[in-house]
């Protein structure tokens, strides 16, 4: 999924999200050939626990 299904699944921002990966909080964001993020259900949880703590 793309990073603004990600945003509206997890409730976080897209630019949240954007920190989050740029800080390592979670784990890089794989890419589509065109060079937008492919989140997954791994980054999905993830996201999710950063919030939470």
């Amino acid at each position: 999924m793309n990073i603004k299904e990600a945003s509206e699944k997890t409730g976080v921002s897209s630019a949240a999200i954007r920190y989050y990966e740029k800080e390592s909080l979670i784990p890089a964001i794989d890419r589509t050939p065109v060079g937008n993020r492919d989140i997954d259900d791994r980054i999905i949880r993830r996201i999710r626990f950063v919030t939470q703590m």
